[in-house]
């Protein structure tokens, strides 16, 4: 444009007869240009206007969303990382991954073609106590979660899922020697767990998004109450975080004993601190329920299982 008024004021000051269809050509490609240009930010402008209005109507219902969620919020442990430290760790302490910390009777609990589960966890009920509000869970003893790695079946078939129970002292325990026929790609690296206390919220509810924009406001309103936390590998109690549909229909009766998240996964952004890489399905979580008469009698061996992924 800078270069179409040069020519022109050059052209005026030689101005004659013969000129006078440059300058006119120059002066209807100036206006048009003038034209173009403010019609380009007309619409530029309204463009922004629309997304910036846009922007504050997803943020708008994400806070209307998370306004209906919350009243329905349920107390929950939160499982994470601890600092991995030097030392060994203590019998029966709280753990994810390596070999578990038994009584002397203990049998490696293997599927029914006889391929060795892999110690998830293994936690210290003690650590619990405080955080149980309802005295759901054993407050002595240990609790270890089994799972075969090799296979992943989704629905814990096979007899490849085991929650087991003990309530011996730590002092009677010792940590039982890997099967020979468990690869090391199954054996999980050991690391130490601690626990807080966090607000749990549904992933699925009574008030269903009526568009895909709800949808998108809805699942971010969760996400936002979850408050994730990058070192979180599970949580129990309270509401499950759902990828697909609802695995048992009433949680007032089922309650969520453990679920476990894909851990070092890329998409998670991991610290390196913590290099476990346990990738359930594609990106998936585990989940684990019993019976809340079960869980009170400590029937363990009542689990009901299943794996979900994206």
């Amino acid at each position: 444009m800078m270069i179409g008024v040069g020519t022109f004021f050059k052209l005026l000051a030689g101005w004659d007869t013969e000129s006078m269809p440059h300058i006119i050509m120059l002066v209807a490609v100036m206006l048009l240009m003038i034209l173009g240009y403010c019609k380009a930010h007309k619409e530029l402008r309204r463009l922004l206007d629309d997304e910036t209005a846009k922007m504050d109507r997803h943020e708008e219902k994400v806070n209307q969303y998370m306004e209906l969620l919350k009243p329905s919020g349920r107390d929950a442990i939160r499982i994470s990382f601890a600092d991995k430290g030097t030392a060994p760790l203590p019998a029966g302490c709280s753990k994810y991954g390596g070999r578990p910390d038994v009584p002397a009777n203990f049998q490696w609990p293997h599927d029914n073609s006889g391929r060795p589960l892999s110690l998830l966890l293994q936690i210290d009920c003690a650590d619990l106590t405080s955080l149980d509000h309802e005295n759901l869970l054993p407050t002595s003893g240990q609790l270890y979660f089994f799972y075969e790695l090799s296979q992943m079946d989704r629905n814990g078939n096979e007899n490849d899922v085991r929650v087991i129970y003990n309530d011996l002292p730590s002092s009677q325990l010792h940590p039982l020697e890997y099967p020979v026929n468990l690869d090391k790609e199954y054996q999980l690296q050991e690391c130490r767990l601690q626990f807080s206390r966090f607000t749990s919220y549904p992933t699925l509810s009574t008030f269903k998004p009526v568009s895909e924009e709800d949808e998108d406001a809805r699942y971010e309103a969760i996400v936002l109450l979850w408050d994730e936390s990058h070192t979180d590998i599970g949580s129990m109690l309270g509401y499950p975080f759902l990828i697909q549909g609802p695995i048992v229909d009433d949680l007032s009766d089922d309650v969520l004993l453990l679920q476990l998240y894909s851990t070092n996964c890329e998409y998670q952004n991991k610290d390196d601190k913590f290099p476990h890489d346990l990738l359930l399905g594609d990106y998936g979580i585990i989940y684990f329920y019993i019976k809340r008469e079960d869980l009170l009698a400590r029937r363990f061996d009542r689990i009901k299982f299943a794996l979900q992924s994206n």
